[in-house]
């Protein structure tokens, strides 16, 4: 099932590209509907077409929309045929695209393992940062609207060493500047680097070190001392690797505690466990 994010991301991309294809031309400003926020048609007179197609496939790389282009292409007679003239509505656009979709089993991940690109090891090493790496958070909160937020890093830096020969990690090192936080909401990015999270002007620094690698087939065990808000404990994640002549790729998904390491602000509100991603062969993108 895809989130709530991810559909609002490939339905405004389909609809931009099912535009294109069939040769719609861009609406008059006061009449444009924009499918591109949260979800829903809202009322956007001071954005033109163009600008709100190009924030969209800003977020996204262009290639997860490939195959959607080419089944498009092939159902351009009948889009026309069914959409008419000038007059045919956005919400007519999408509900075509999407029935294409639906109606071919088309698949479209946010990044699939395949798609990533290996990190170059030399000498035994592999050097992480924002351009290969991806480090990425998921808060949500208390009741029964979790309401998840998602973030990231965009400035760190980190080396895995790795033994070839065995396709094993050997260690793991990662730092990563507090103060690069970033979210989708300006409010709450200027909230989580505060004193009620991550103080990031006392603390401009996590860092991990690793003490321990159980190594298995295509996957280890990775033990280790993360620093957090000033506070040292031992965390222990799966990862799931793939080292070959190319170099390495790796995956990671496992949650901490915010208050073991002492941010305990408003636990009635905000839940204490925080889920986080790390892949090592995707670029960090920030929103």
């Amino acid at each position: 099932m895809y989130s709530g994010e991810n559909v609002r991301i490939i339905s405004g991309k389909i609809l931009q590209h099912s535009c294109h294809l069939i040769g719609m031309r861009k609406p008059p400003p006061a009449r444009h509907e924009s499918f591109c926020s949260r979800g829903s048609a809202l009322s956007r007179p001071s954005l033109s077409f163009d600008e709100e197609c190009v924030r969209l496939v800003s977020v996204e790389s262009h290639r997860t929309i490939r195959p959607a282009t080419a089944m498009l292409s092939r159902h351009k007679q009948a889009a026309n045929l069914w959409l008419g003239n000038s007059s045919m509505s956005y919400f007519r656009v999408f509900v075509i695209a999407i029935m294409f979709v639906v109606a071919s089993g088309l698949n479209v991940p946010a990044a699939s393992a395949a798609e990533r690109s290996p990190v170059a090891v030399a000498a035994g090493t592999a050097m992480l940062n924002p351009e290969n790496t991806k480090i990425q958070f998921v808060g949500t909160h208390v009741g029964p609207k979790p309401d998840p937020r998602t973030g990231g890093f965009a400035k760190f830096s980190g080396t895995v060493q790795v033994d070839v020969a065995a396709k094993t990690l050997k260690s793991v090192s990662l730092d990563i500047e507090t103060a690069s936080l970033w979210t989708e909401i300006p409010m709450l990015t200027t909230h989580l680097k505060s004193a009620d999270f991550l103080e990031v002007r006392q603390f401009p620094a996590v860092k991990f070190v690793s003490t321990k690698i159980a190594a298995g087939a295509g996957n280890a065990q990775i033990t280790g001392n993360l620093t957090l808000h000033g506070v040292t404990k031992e965390i222990s994640f799966p990862a799931a690797i793939q080292i070959g002549e190319q170099g390495l790729t790796l995956t990671s998904e496992f949650s901490i505690d915010r208050s073991d390491f002492g941010m305990t602000f408003a636990p009635d509100k905000v839940v204490n466990k925080v889920a986080l991603t790390v892949v090592v062969g995707e670029r960090t993108q920030p929103k």
